[in-house]
């Protein structure tokens, strides 16, 4: 595969999957405000909301995989300029989608009739079951938006969703702050609220697709295909040979993350709050790479309406190495952001951060200041100068011996209980070396665990 191939089709897949992505992050931006306003209000309500999202998030992700089928779909229909045809296509899309929505809803509510029954947190089930319900009943309006966003991407018009999502995610956030925390009069309904903000957010984002759709005078013609179109078994049949699929693969694939939240709720609370967090920020991958694939799937569409193969060829070849490269650069931001999310968790300013460039043995940035708690994966076995300078260092001069100038393990370990407060907390991934090589190191270690008694666990992780 030849690279600039294919980089001719990289700006107009960029531009038709950067509406798409602002939109889908849109959505993260909102899970995120959710979950950082209800762990503000309580540490409980987090757990139970990610106990619930995580079920709730499985089949709108399975209900999403559904809607696909009507992208490629409206797609070729476009390429071919049957916008009558689409039209009707969307009416038999809606009458498909609507179907699935009972369905889920129906599955779901036997689901919420054995939660009593799944070892969750008793202290949690009070605040799980009435928001599980509000969330329940935003299943439709969820299906009923799908699709017409799908449409809309198919015909090209991805900025449509795009301010749609954002303006829903907008009225969720202000939703949360009067519901939530009883702003403005409102009763303070803590994760209840939330879950009713969201459900008002979502029926809003539905309504207006429908508004756009009938009023809007560019899609007049497709409009007119839906009202005097017919409910079709040949359509009807088509969405279902592609919808399920996209739905069972994409449902399987959420499962294994979503229905953990069972599992980890069987730990604790916290755990369960924790687990929330992570998956908050697990997302914003499959966000941005959900944004190109939904691009590509148009153009693809686009250009096999047309019987144009060789372009359907490039877009994908190039929809697969735009993914490529933003899976470097999001695995990088998504490391900075659950840092990030944690200090904003516990109400750490970003004033309060300081951060440090350079050889932190050979050069102390923190001087005298002290810690409660120090986490670090210090470079394996790095060499430093071990000058005689640090014989009078009180970093390492109390231990009797300097580490090895070729094996700094015990020097970033001396450097870090250093700067730990007194009954303070420490933990450091380091070599297995440390366990048992002798000389300085022994004298070191002895130190540590003879005389200090500083050591209280040691986890051996194999190599596989």
């Amino acid at each position: 595969m030849t690279l600039h191939r294919y980089t001719p089709y990289y700006k107009p897949l960029t531009m038709l999957g950067v509406p798409i992505v602002v939109g889908q992050l849109g959505t993260i931006v909102l899970a995120f405000a959710d979950t950082l306003m209800i762990g503000h209000h309580a540490t409980s309500e987090l757990a139970a909301a990610a106990f619930v999202n995580n079920i709730i998030n499985l089949v709108i992700i399975f209900a999403l995989g559904f809607s696909y089928a009507v992208t490629p779909t409206v797609g070729t229909l476009y390429g071919q300029e049957k916008t009558q045809r689409i039209g009707e296509m969307v009416r038999n899309a809606v009458c498909a989608n609507l179907l699935l929505a009972a369905l889920i809803v129906g599955v779901m509510g036997g689901f919420y009739l054995s939660i009593d029954h799944l070892g969750q947190p008793a202290e949690l089930l009070p605040l799980i079951k009435p928001y599980y319900l509000v969330l329940l009943a935003s299943l439709p309006f969820v299906c009923l938006f799908n699709v017409f966003k799908q449409f809309a991407d198919g015909i090209t018009d991805t900025a449509l969703s795009m301010w749609v999502l954002i303006g829903g995610n907008i009225l969720n956030i202000f939703g949360n702050w009067v519901l939530i925390y009883g702003q403005l009069g409102a009763p303070e309904l803590g994760l209840t609220g939330a879950g009713l903000s969201t459900l008002a957010s979502r029926v809003v984002m539905a309504v207006a697709m429908m508004v756009v759709f009938f009023s809007r005078r560019k899609y007049r013609a497709y409009a007119q295909g839906f009202l005097r179109g017919r409910i079709n078994r040949a359509d009807f049949r088509q969405l279902n040979l592609l919808g399920w699929p996209i739905a069972l693969q994409m449902g399987m694939e959420t499962s294994a993350f979503s229905l953990t939240s069972i599992i980890v709720g069987w730990i604790g609370t916290t755990a369960l709050a924790a687990h929330q967090v992570m998956l908050t920020i697990s997302q914003v991958g499959f966000m941005v790479y959900y944004g190109i694939g939904a691009a590509a799937a148009v153009r693809i569409s686009n250009a096999m309406g047309q019987r144009d193969y060789r372009a359907a060829r490039g877009n994908a070849y190039a929809a697969f190495q735009i993914v490529m490269m933003l899976a470097v650069v999001v695995g990088v931001l998504a490391g900075l952001g659950a840092y990030l999310f944690e200090m904003l968790l516990h109400g750490i300013k970003f004033s309060n951060f300081k951060i440090e460039n350079g050889d932190t043995l050979e050069w102390d940035a923190f001087g005298d200041t002290q810690f409660d708690a120090v986490v670090a994966n210090p470079p394996f076995s790095a060499e430093w100068s071990a000058a005689d300078k640090f014989n009078t260092d009180d970093r390492f001069s109390k231990a009797g011996r300097l580490a090895p100038r070729k094996t700094a393990d015990y020097a970033f370990i001396l450097h870090m209980i250093y700067h730990l407060n007194e009954g303070g907390t420490m933990a450091c991934v380091a070599p297995h070396g440390v366990l048992f090589r002798g000389n300085a190191e022994g004298v070191i270690r002895r130190f540590l665990i003879e005389k200090k008694n500083y050591v209280d666990a040691i986890i051996g992780l194999l190599v596989p």
